[in-house]
């Protein structure tokens, strides 16, 4: 048995509870391939032997093209760097979605004034409770609250502290340098 702690308390912004619990990381890895990331562009080089060769493009070589004048190239990578960027969150809020939905515990609060602020900007509230307990976290939570429940459900999952640090620097830097008054507590 594992010396691991499966549960943690904490105390989020506006004094909300939530209990986490262990999500298996296979199911993490599942979400994450869900998303379909798009396939990074090449480009040819000729070699000294007359030769063709496909090499991955980056930044630096998309410059370069651009000086060249092969604008082709260089929209294709700006389109990859945009689809790139979009499935990236959409992967990161289906890895975020299972954390909540298997991995968080809590009460949803007795008055529906958060539903009704939700609905008057747009946004329907689902009647299934765990898709309304899912829509409260993700709506009513501060970023540096997500910070943390993300960062303590990936302490349970066992991420090492590189992985979690990778995870805590795509959080954008003024959630990562702001103060907060959460507690963690052992359950």
């Amino acid at each position: 048995m594992s010396d691991k702690k499966e549960v943690k308390t904490i105390t989020v912004s506006g004094g909300l509870k939530l209990k986490l619990k262990k999500v298996e990381p296979t199911l993490i890895q599942r979400a994450m391939n869900s998303v379909n990331m798009p396939e990074r562009p090449t480009y040819e080089v000729k070699t000294m032997s007359g030769r063709i060769e496909q090499h991955p493009m980056d930044d630096e070589v998309a410059k370069e093209l651009l000086e060249e004048g092969d604008t082709k190239k260089v929209a294709e990578w700006e389109y990859y760097k945009e689809r790139t960027g979009e499935q990236e969150l959409l992967r990161n809020d289906r890895v975020m979605n299972a954390l909540f939905l298997k991995g968080v515990e809590f009460n949803l609060p007795k008055d529906d004034d958060w539903i009704f602020e939700l609905e008057m900007i747009g946004i329907t509230v689902p009647d299934n409770e765990r898709a309304r307990k899912l829509e409260y976290l993700k709506s009513q939570m501060t970023q540096d609250d997500l910070l943390l429940i993300m960062t303590e459900m990936m302490d349970l999952i066992g991420l090492d502290e590189e992985a979690i640090k990778e995870m805590q620097d795509s959080f954008p830097s003024e959630v990562r340098d702001g103060e907060g008054s959460e507690q963690v507590e052992d359950a």
